[in-house]
């Protein structure tokens, strides 16, 4: 369960930058704040660490530092922090969201003489129920307000992230949902755009309107189908910057790219060997350039693919030379950039 830190800047190389020591377990999920001065994690049995870098740039954690949030009562599969870093969001197998106020965190860990565990009751973390399986997926909205939680039990729900009161509720997935993430892109204000990815082999955009008071409204505005995908679904998806595009990693080991406003299929891309559950996508984020999209597999590999435009003014994927990156030291990895 240890985390390596890489540079993106010479992606040639395949050397750490630095090492962050964990513990025995597998980590699910990782999220950097929007500060940089925290990494979080997300591991068994269920456990956040969290990690307090600080303002330098030189990965030099003091261990003593690192603080271990008890997330729940099984393991913690991903982890999220707000746009404004004010709030870090865990999602557990055991149904529950934990929201963490990250100022009352770094406080925390400033002080401390030794790595710590915390209980949510001490830093009056909220505990958000209602979903009836395992919670797989957060987001939150581009101004932060709204949390989005996806469920093995086919439904997202919607979050009110100031004080965790349920705003919304969407059931239109006939499977389990892998993956929820936001557009960066706002529509208007209080108006956002989602993706959802699923069992059902389908990414679904939906329009979700909060602009009245006590009101949510969400609309189905497209669902995004692959000309194939294998049994197991799409398992990750993820917005362009300029919310144009949306790619998504597939349990089959494809990486598909989407267009937003027509829905079309612009590209399909094998990233890794398929035939394995190992090799599924867990996850394919754009960088901040919206150049490249890096797909993620649960055996350790990274794969950086560049997007570019031809003449036509079709998307189209290839593969960097040289920008395959395996992942011996780790058992499992899973990417997220900055909120």
């Amino acid at each position: 369960g240890h985390v390596l830190i890489r540079s993106t800047v010479d992606s040639d190389s395949n050397a750490s930058v630095r090492v962050l020591q964990g513990n025995i377990y597998p980590i699910s999920s990782l999220s950097f704040s929007p500060s940089g001065r925290f990494l979080a994690a997300g591991s068994r049995p269920n456990v956040v660490r969290l990690f307090y870098i600080g303002e330098g740039a030189d990965w030099n954690v003091d261990p003593a530092s690192v603080l271990e949030l008890k997330a729940g009562l099984e393991p913690v599969n991903d982890v999220a922090f707000s746009p404004c870093g004010r709030y870090l969001a865990s999602g557990c197998e055991d149904m529950k969201i934990c929201i963490w106020d990250v100022h009352q965190l770094e406080t925390r860990a400033r002080s401390l003489q030794k790595s710590q565990k915390i209980e949510p009751q001490s830093l009056n973390c909220r505990v958000l129920s209602g979903h009836r399986k395992g919670v797989k997926s957060l987001d939150f909205s581009p101004d932060g307000s709204v949390l989005a939680s996806g469920c093995t039990d086919s439904i997202i729900r919607l979050w009110d992230a100031r004080d965790g009161k349920d705003i919304g509720v969407i059931g239109d997935h006939l499977y389990r949902v892998y993956c929820c993430k936001f557009s960066p892109v706002s529509e208007a204000k209080h108006v956002f755009m989602l993706a959802s990815a699923s069992k059902d082999r389908t990414v679904r955009l939906w329009r979700i309107d909060l602009s009245a008071e006590e009101s949510c409204r969400v609309e189905c505005v497209r669902v995004l189908k692959p000309p194939s995908c294998g049994r197991g679904g799409l398992l990750s998806c993820s917005f362009s910057p300029d919310g144009s595009l949306v790619a998504a990693g597939g349990v089959d080991s494809e990486l598909r790219l989407f267009d937003v406003k027509s829905g079309a299929c612009l590209a399909t891309l094998d990233t890794f060997t398929s035939g394995a559950m190992a090799n599924a996508i867990a996850a394919c984020p754009f960088t901040p350039d919206g150049k490249h999209i890096v797909a993620v597999n649960f055996n350790s590999e990274i794969w950086k693919l560049r997007v570019f435009t031809t003449k036509e003014l079709q998307h189209v994927l290839t593969r960097d030379v040289g920008d395959l990156w395996m992942l011996h030291e780790t058992l499992h990895s899973a990417l997220h950039g900055p909120c």
